[in-house]
């Protein structure tokens, strides 16, 4: 496995990939050696490569889960407008929505329809319970199979693409915690992860296939590892549609109580 080091490169190409905010240091360089040339090429092209559209919506989608060493067989939905609202349905049975998840751009609601409860926080929650700045934006770029950066501590001289065979590992140092990307088959993120001390976050996309002008994973597997908790969920897409009107329906919060989230997810 070559490992390319890419202090210079990186500031025109994943920089400006990752959208991270050091657009104003940009720095007029060219790669030269035949390693460099292929990373940039490789990055270029996965960028290029990401999916694009504003609207997502998966109508149908097996769910495996695993949480607190039990599984379950669910069945739910997602739905995405691009950069306003993300909304995860769960259904065990029957198509009747048991639990919904609501994210905008400043805070979540998990809503416990059949015990009528719910809770709201915004994602400071996230940073303190597992110590990395996931916000809204994340948890987009993860569901819509795209490149992201976490928080603003990044050390842009310590990015590092490991080069093997048509594979390319794309690293991203932070102060405390690190991210990973993993690029393959036609130059596209097969696998996103975060890792910290006690806490990983592994992202892994399988099975993309062109739906209509976009090619998307009919695959995905997350887990979360915290401490000595484990929870994984394994996603089987059979019905996805792009850039579609979405209808979401109403959360009434006066018909429900609100309580913490430990109150809901213990």
């Amino acid at each position: 496995m070559k490992k390319i080091h890419l202090k210079r490169l990186i500031y025109c190409t994943v920089a400006a990939a990752f959208l991270i905010s050091c657009k104003s240091k940009q720095i007029a360089y060219q790669p030269t050696t035949p390693s460099e040339i292929a990373a940039e090429t490789a990055i270029v092209e996965a960028v290029r490569n990401q999916p694009d559209f504003n609207t997502m919506n998966i109508a149908k989608m097996d769910i495996g889960l695993t949480l607190k060493n039990r599984q379950f067989n669910l069945k739910g939905n997602l739905k995405l407008q691009k950069d306003s609202l993300l909304v995860f349905s769960l259904q065990p049975f029957l198509g009747i929505e048991a639990y919904r998840v609501e994210f905008t751009p400043t805070n979540f609601t998990l809503i416990d329809k059949m015990n009528r409860k719910y809770t709201e926080n915004n994602y400071d929650f996230i940073r303190y319970k597992f110590g990395i700045p996931i916000d809204f934006f994340t948890l987009q770029s993860l569901v819509s199979n795209q490149f992201f950066n976490l928080g603003d501590s990044l050390k842009t001289d310590q990015y590092v693409v490991q080069a093997n065979s048509d594979t390319l590992f794309v690293t991203m140092n932070h102060t405390d915690f690190q991210q990973q990307f993993r690029i393959a088959g036609k130059r596209q993120i097969v696998a996103a992860n975060v890792l910290k001390e006690n806490m990983g976050l592994y992202t892994k996309y399988a099975n993309h296939t062109k739906q209509g002008s976009v090619f998307f994973p009919q695959q995905a597997e997350i887990q979360l590892t915290w401490k000595d908790e484990i929870v994984s969920l394994f996603l089987t897409i059979n019905k996805i549609i792009f850039n579609q009107p979405l209808y979401f329906p109403t959360f009434d919060s006066e018909r429900y109580q609100k309580v913490s989230f430990s109150n809901i997810l213990p």
